[in-house]
């Protein structure tokens, strides 16, 4: 009920997560009733691959929410993950602040 009318972009592993009942105290009945509650928002998926094979063969959209998921196939992933992107950004954050630090000397 946070965002109405939204539009989320995901990857195939969190369109899995999503319609695993696992997170859902492992409760098909929950999990359906949850998914109800994004298409009653109006809400929407867009799954990109991150993967070339996910790019090339294409990922299964499960039948419960494909009716508000879009598939992007023409997307090609580049092979970083986001452990990754947040520890590049670590390094150019330190590398500011030691260069501030040693202009303020």
């Amino acid at each position: 009920n946070l965002f109405p009318g939204s539009v989320f972009a995901i990857g195939p592993e969190v369109m899995a997560k999503i319609t695993d009942p696992v997170h859902y105290f492992n409760s098909i009945k929950e999990l359906i009733r949850h998914i109800g509650i994004i298409k009653d928002n109006e809400c929407k998926f867009l799954v990109f691959p991150r993967t070339e094979e996910q790019a090339y063969f294409g990922v299964k959209i499960p039948k419960i929410i494909k009716d508000i998921t879009t598939y992007v196939e023409d997307f090609r992933p580049i092979e970083i993950s986001s452990s990754s992107i947040r520890a590049e950004l670590k390094k150019i954050d330190e590398a500011k602040a030691a260069t501030v630090a040693a202009q303020q000397k």
